[in-house]
């Protein structure tokens, strides 16, 4: 907020500050102004907070406990009413925002593992239909390094399919994203690339142990079962 000289009101401005995020958690900061309760007419204290600020490793309770005694000595007039701590303030004020958080990450958590799953089952039925042209390969010289290569390739074409998919599904969705988000966009790149990389990485080792056995497969089980 920027202010010179007198406002509308005639009340003479003393000094300018920034905008302040005093409101919800996901709300932008907005413009604050600051007056004195006397000299506003008809305002009334509604109430006067005391803030305590303690350093080290101190016993909350005796804290307060040792407040409230300070105040029944010196202000026996004042009644508290209540008391918190800057932490269960935090909590009230991400309460939402956190368990939002909390039950994202565990759905994604969820489709990852399932993505993995899958993955894993596409390819271990992949190379069960192939096992006998693997066999063969190997007989005739193919190293098993390749039947390695050649398998996880399939596994990372079905995760990358699934990957671009995403991406698409997420630029299209990008105003309800917005929502849910704070300084994050929708479209954030860090937090894409997260999401590729493990992707990658969940889908890769979904392929790994299929991969291994079509590299052991061994030619003389399989030319004995012809």
């Amino acid at each position: 907020m920027l202010n010179t000289g007198f406002d509308a009101s005639g009340e003479r401005i003393v000094g300018v500050v920034e905008d302040v995020a005093e409101a919800r958690l996901t709300d932008p900061p907005g413009p604050a102004r600051y007056m004195l309760y006397e000299q506003v007419p008809g305002a009334i204290l509604p109430a006067t907070t005391f803030v305590l600020r303690a350093q080290g490793d101190v016993d909350v309770p005796a804290l307060i406990a040792a407040a409230r005694s300070t105040l029944a000595r010196d202000a026996p007039r004042l009644a508290v009413s209540r008391v918190s701590t800057l932490q269960m303030v935090f909590d009230e004020a991400v309460g939402p925002a956190g368990q939002v958080v909390t039950l994202v990450s565990l759905l994604a958590v969820l489709a990852l593992v399932l993505g993995a799953i899958g993955v894993y089952g596409m390819i271990s039925h992949f190379v069960t239909r192939r096992t006998r042209e693997y066999g063969i390969r190997i007989a005739l010289g193919l190293p098993p390094a390749q039947v390695v290569t050649h398998v996880l390739g399939r596994g990372l074409r079905l995760v990358a399919l699934g990957v671009v998919a995403g991406i698409a599904a997420a630029l299209a969705s990008t105003r309800l994203l917005a929502s849910l988000l704070h300084d994050v966009s929708a479209t954030d790149l860090p937090a894409l690339a997260g999401a590729v990389t493990a992707l990658l990485l969940a889908g890769s080792l979904a392929a790994v142990i299929p991969a291994r056995r079509a590299s052991r497969t061994d030619p003389a089980v399989v030319l004995r079962e012809q």
